[in-house]
C-alpha cells in the first residue's frame, strides 16, 4: 500500500504586493496518509488547517517543501479528478427543492435524457433515505442535511 498524500517540508508562505513575507500560514510540516486511512487536522483559528487542505486540493501552491496526491502534483488535472471535497458550507441554490438540486447535478455531470436523471435521483434518494426531505427547499433543511 503507498501513501495516497506526502507532505515534505510543506511551507505556504503569503507575500505582500511588494513580495515581502507576510504571514506563513504553513511552516515546514511532514505528513502522510495511506491508502484506507483518514486524517484529521486539528489546531487553533489561523494554524494553517484551511491552507493546507487548499494546498491539498491544488487551489494554492506550496512556497517550500514537497506535495503529492496519488503520488503526483495536487494541480496535476487528472489529479484531481480523483478528489473529492465537501466544504463545511457547501455553495448550494437554496431556493431548489432536495429533488430540484440533484436533478440539476446530475445533468451537470452527463446525464442528457430526464427520464434516465429522474431514474438516478429517485434511487439515490431511495439509498439516503431521503424520501421525506426530497420536496422540501434546501434553505429549510438542517446543516446536516444540507
Amino acid at each position: 500500500m503507498g501513501n495516497v498524500v506526502e507532505a515534505v517540508g510543506l511551507t505556504k508562505e503569503f507575500r505582500d504586493f511588494w513580495n515581502r513575507p507576510k504571514a506563513k500560514a504553513v511552516n515546514d510540516i511532514d505528513f502522510e496518509v495511506r491508502e484506507g486511512e483518514v486524517l484529521g487536522l486539528l489546531g487553533p483559528n489561523g494554524s494553517g488547517k484551511s491552507t493546507t487542505v487548499k494546498m491539498l486540493l491544488g487551489l494554492l501552491y506550496p512556497t517550500g517543501g514537497r506535495l503529492t496526491v496519488f503520488g503526483r502534483s495536487p494541480r496535476d488535472v487528472d489529479t484531481k479528478k480523483m478528489i473529492g471535497y465537501l466544504p463545511e458550507i457547501p455553495p448550494l441554490y437554496t431556493d431548489m427543492t432536495v429533488q430540484e438540486y440533484l436533478l440539476f447535478v446530475s445533468e451537470l455531470k452527463g446525464k442528457k435524457k430526464k427520464a434516465d436523471r429522474v431514474q438516478d435521483v429517485a434511487q439515490a434518494v431511495q439509498r439516503a433515505g431521503l424520501q421525506e426531505m426530497e420536496k422540501r427547499l434546501i434553505r429549510n433543511l438542517s446543516k446536516g442535511y444540507r
